[in-house]
């Protein structure tokens, strides 16, 4: 062998690299006294190395070739997913560790350890990257070198020829225009939020127009908090269900719902976004809705939970029966949101008294407010038909959300110009919108300087009403005509 090259080949005491997320915490390789007489037998050792960009890239690809495409069952055989999220995870600590230098290179430092042995050490942050991860064990070799300047260099060669020639692998492509949320949409009630979410994560624009997307609906499961919902509602319990095989017999089993439907769908189509939606996610008391799950939504920079948690006994069977074999979804019997999933929800600022949010639940979430859109032309074109009288639904919904934020001192209580769905007549009118008002707001300022509950009489005389009178068909007419003009009056 030439004395200014030495070729070692990488075995089981030298790589530990594993399939799971978090790896060894080793950053040290040992290189034994055979690289310690190479460089010269120097107890006082202290060079440079010089690593390349595209060995490891090369090297971890022709790890991931090496993987399973396939896990059998006796039923069935799935296609696993962990490679690509294997490759990808890697590839981009790779890229990012040399982005800063030459894009080709990346220096380490040699140094002694007291027994005599060399060993490699990155010294340039605690961040774990370090050559262990990147070996192949017996299918790679380390081939120590000088270059033309002098310069020590690490190359590392793959033996592509003892890879399995049934193996194969294609490149995992980052979802085209996908990233991960975790957001809650919130305003006033009828502004439009869970119209909102729908044609963003269920719909697609055609043309002008958003239309019904069938395969994005199968990927967004939906659910509703309420002041019942709690952690087996919404992530799955043990209930007694018919036996499929006997109809008379009562058998219990694991019923997921729609946590637990889509943890599972989002594990197992890693190639495809999935969406979990919470309507009214503060109806419901969260702290208890969540529990423990609560850790899992600290996401790290590639989208998977920071935290992962220990599954119960119930969640964590019917989890391993129902994901890939050896899934991240439920490795060492954990939870750990995908990089896919994201968990998307809507909140009435009208109903946030009813459970209210820790702010350490709240800063987990990014959160976009949904005005008031008084421009929409679907809505522009409703109006209100009080005794054969149409008024535009825009000009008095302005003019109340305006009186509504005087008297209240607040924006919650107002009116998304949603609020209703069609134009309306007086009896319909009365109903919504005017129960609405009265319940929220008029109720609490009646007989008072701010009674927003008033109506010009005849004479132009201002007098005040209550909601009971809005059902005294002889004065209903009267009461709504004079009303609506006081509203719309207002300066």
């Amino acid at each position: 062998m030439p004395n200014n090259k030495i070729e070692k080949i990488v075995w089981s005491q030298d790589s530990h690299f594993k399939t799971e997320r978090r790896n060894s915490g080793e950053t040290s390789l040992n290189l034994s006294y055979e690289i310690y007489e190479f460089l010269g037998g120097n107890d006082n050792l202290e060079i440079e190395f010089i690593l390349y960009k595209e060995d490891f890239i090369k090297a971890l690809g022709a790890l991931v070739n090496m993987l399973p495409l396939y896990t059998s069952t006796s039923s069935s055989s799935t296609l696993c997913n962990y490679s690509n999220l294997l490759y990808t995870s890697y590839s981009n600590m790779i890229e990012a560790k040399f982005a800063n230098m030459d894009c080709a290179s990346y220096i380490v430092h040699m140094f002694k350890r007291d027994d005599g042995r060399i060993y490699l050490k990155n010294l340039t942050d605690n961040t774990g990257f370090n050559i262990r991860k990147f070996l192949i064990q017996a299918h790679s070799k380390l081939v120590f070198s000088k270059n033309e300047e002098g310069n020590y260099v690490i190359r590392l060669c793959t033996n592509n020829n003892e890879f399995p020639k049934e193996a194969s692998y294609q490149l995992y492509k980052p979802i085209e225009g996908y990233e991960i949320e975790q957001k809650i949409y919130f305003g006033t009630p009828g502004s439009g939020k869970s119209w909102t979410i729908k044609k963003q994560y269920e719909m697609r624009k055609d043309r002008e127009k958003y239309v019904e997307d069938e395969e994005m609906k199968k990927r967004a499961i939906r659910t509703t908090f309420h002041p019942d919902t709690d952690y087996a509602s919404f992530v799955g319990c043990y209930k007694p269900v018919k036996d499929k095989e006997d109809s008379k017999k009562i058998i219990y089993e694991f019923v997921p719902q729609a946590f637990t439907d889509a943890y599972v769908a989002a594990w197992s189509d890693l190639e495809h976004p999935y969406y979990l939606i919470i309507e009214e996610i503060n109806r419901g008391n969260c702290a208890q809705i969540f529990g423990d799950l609560f850790q899992l939504l600290d996401r790290n920079k590639d989208g998977y939970s920071e935290y992962p948690i220990k599954a119960d006994h119930d969640l964590k069977d019917y989890l391993l029966d129902h994901l890939p074999e050896d899934s991240e979804g439920i490795r060492d019997g954990k939870l750990c949101l995908p990089p896919n999933l994201s968990i998307i929800a809507s909140m009435n600022t009208s109903d946030q008294s009813l459970f209210p949010m820790d702010s350490a639940f709240k800063r987990r979430w990014s959160w976009e407010y949904v005005p008031i859109d008084y421009e929409n032309a679907e809505s522009g074109a409703f109006t209100i038909t009080i005794g054969g009288e149409s008024h535009n639904w825009h000009k008095f919904l302005e003019k109340v959300n305006k009186k509504i934020k005087t008297v209240t001192s607040s924006e919650d209580k107002q009116m998304g110009n949603f609020f209703i769905k069609a134009s309306v007549d007086e009896k319909e009118f009365c109903d919504k919108v005017m129960f609405y008002l009265w319940s929220e707001v008029g109720k609490d300022n009646y007989q008072t300087n701010d009674a927003i509950f008033r109506y010009y009489a005849e004479e132009d005389k201002l007098k005040e009403f209550s909601f009971n009178e809005l059902y005294d068909q002889t004065k209903r007419n009267t009461i709504l005509k004079g009303f609506i003009r006081y509203i719309e009056e207002e300066k």
